[in-house]
């Protein structure tokens, strides 16, 4: 009869005695799997940075900027500071080689064109966005730094 009660009281005990192990994982991640879900959490990771500190540099670029350097992750600087460029290159080779494999007529030619140099200037604005606010931070930094702004 206490056999019975006990076993109510502590029902998990009396699933992992009847052969039901649940300590024990399901299933074990190998290697490669949990390389994986690593690499998938680092992507997801770096996105979300990425996104936060685009916009914040959009709404509020000195304190982003701020952020950046007092966070020493050179990743994301890298990516704010870099990222039209890439895909700059990647467009003018796509450009070049519509241009010159299939040599596009009429409208499709100064749809591409047009392409390219929207984000050409793009490209051109966005560093020079970033330059400003680069340069508004520093000096700030310097006139911090030799004690004429509190």
């Amino acid at each position: 009869m206490e056999k019975s009660v006990q076993s109510l009281k502590n029902p998990l005990k009396r699933l992992s005695q009847n052969s039901l192990e649940l300590d024990k994982p399901l299933f074990r991640l190998g290697k490669a799997e949990i390389t994986l879900k690593k690499a998938f959490l680092l992507i997801f990771r770096e996105i979300y940075l990425f996104s936060r500190n685009l916009l914040g540099l959009l709404f509020h670029p000195y304190k982003t900027l701020r952020a950046i350097r007092r966070e020493n992750d050179f990743s994301q600087a890298f990516l704010l500071f870099s990222w039209p460029f890439p895909i700059w290159l990647v467009l003018m080779i796509f450009v070049l080689i519509i241009k010159f494999f299939f040599h596009p007529q009429g409208v499709f030619n100064i749809i591409i064109s047009l392409l390219a140099i929207s984000y050409t200037l793009f490209a051109i604005i966005y560093s020079l966005y970033i330059i400003y606010w680069l340069w508004f931070y520093f000096k700030l930094q310097r006139r911090i730094k030799n004690g004429s702004i509190e």
